[in-house]
């Protein structure tokens, strides 16, 4: 009997490394899965990445040709002030009070661009507040997992 309990023993032990073998080999296949996967993943992102920046280039393009547009159409909405005020007064003096006009309007720009200058911060703030009360929270769980 004692040469039946060696050979089921040793037939265990067989089994039990067939099996560990086994398993070897299908957590190599998830792994090799896991890592085609993250491989078509990173194509994709690529991809659309790629899509983005085209949809993105033709925005900028029509963008700066409406602005480009905007311009000239301020500029001779600007030279029809003047001519009108060309028929109430000479011409030096129409001009002389539309160019003032746009001084005005770009001054007024000037001090709302500045304003809203001082009030931007590259520092993001929110984030910054958050990861500390993160790190306050992980500080708190590694203190009581410890007492």
């Amino acid at each position: 009997m004692d040469g039946n309990a060696h050979r089921t023993l040793g037939e265990t032990l067989r089994a039990t490394r067939d099996e560990t073998a086994a398993l070897r080999g299908d957590a190599q296949a998830i792994a090799a899965g896991i890592r085609e996967l993250m491989r078509l993943e990173m194509e994709l992102a690529r991809a659309e990445a790629a899509e983005s920046a085209a949809h993105a280039g033709w925005g900028i393009g029509l963008g700066a040709a409406t602005g480009v547009l905007a311009v000239m159409a301020s500029v001779f909405l600007l030279l029809t002030v003047m001519f009108a005020l060309d028929t109430a007064m000479p011409l030096w003096l129409a001009a002389l009070i539309t160019a003032l006009l746009i001084a005005a309007v770009a001054a007024l720009l000037a001090a709302l661009a500045r304003a809203r200058l001082r009030a931007f911060s590259p520092v993001p703030r929110r984030f910054l507040r958050t990861i500390r009360e993160d790190l306050e929270w992980a500080r708190t769980q590694m203190q009581s997992i410890g007492t």
